[in-house]
């Protein structure tokens, strides 16, 4: 996925940079846009590399829902029953 989104980025970066499809030139605002969207997905390749590599926020998501939600009463049942053995 990350890889995919990587591609698409660098190819909105090429076309916005190059000005122009296979038919037809594109106007300065679909460049601009093709900028944006170049960028935009760029940052969401990075968000999902920093999930893939065990970043901050995928510690965060492995540990369960944050003690915040668990305080709620909605949010203790989010929380597994534990046993005690022993």
């Amino acid at each position: 996925m990350a890889a995919g989104l990587a591609c698409y980025a660098v190819w909105r970066l090429v076309r916005a940079g190059i000005g122009h499809g296979t038919h037809e030139k594109d106007s300065a605002p679909e460049r601009v846009a093709g900028v944006a969207s170049g960028l935009a997905y760029a940052t969401i390749c990075l968000a999902a590399v920093k999930i893939l590599t065990g970043g901050e926020r995928n510690a965060t998501l492995r540990s369960g829902p944050p003690q915040w939600l668990l305080d709620d009463d909605v949010g203790a049942a989010l929380e597994p029953e534990r046993t005690d053995a022993g």
